[in-house]
């Protein structure tokens, strides 16, 4: 999160009726004014899921986050990478989103933030 027309968001969402996991980006500059999204689908919904975010910071200071999902929380399915400009300080927060139908509720076991062991293997393949 740059701002709050800037962020990138890993989340369950519902389109046309069905429930999918989505890692969208919100960005300013349309030539009109109006803000740009565009998401990519990381895979099915499930009752239980791990959602993690990864971050890089390649040789160009671009921060790189890569959004991934478990049902087990051991074996994971990585998707899509958002790319935040160098030299940027980034927020990271949560969010639940749904509307009435098919109705959504969001229970949040647990948030936790970690460092990424130096060296091989610290980056999602």
């Amino acid at each position: 999160h740059q701002s709050d027309d800037n962020f990138a968001r890993l989340g369950s969402v519902s389109i046309w009726g069905t429930r999918t996991v989505e890692y969208g980006r919100e960005l300013p500059g349309a030539p009109d004014g109006r803000l740009i999204y565009g998401g990519a689908i990381i895979g099915n919904n499930a009752p239980t899921m791990w959602m993690r975010i990864a971050h890089h910071q390649n040789a160009a200071g671009e921060h790189l986050y890569r959004a991934g999902i478990s049902t087990d929380g051991k074996n994971w399915k990585w998707g899509a990478t958002m790319t935040f400009a160098p030299g940027t300080t980034q927020r990271i927060g949560l969010y639940a989103g749904g509307g009435a139908q098919p109705s959504a509720a969001a229970q949040f076991h647990s948030f936790q933030l970690t460092r990424a062991k130096a060296g091989s293997g610290t980056w999602p393949s």
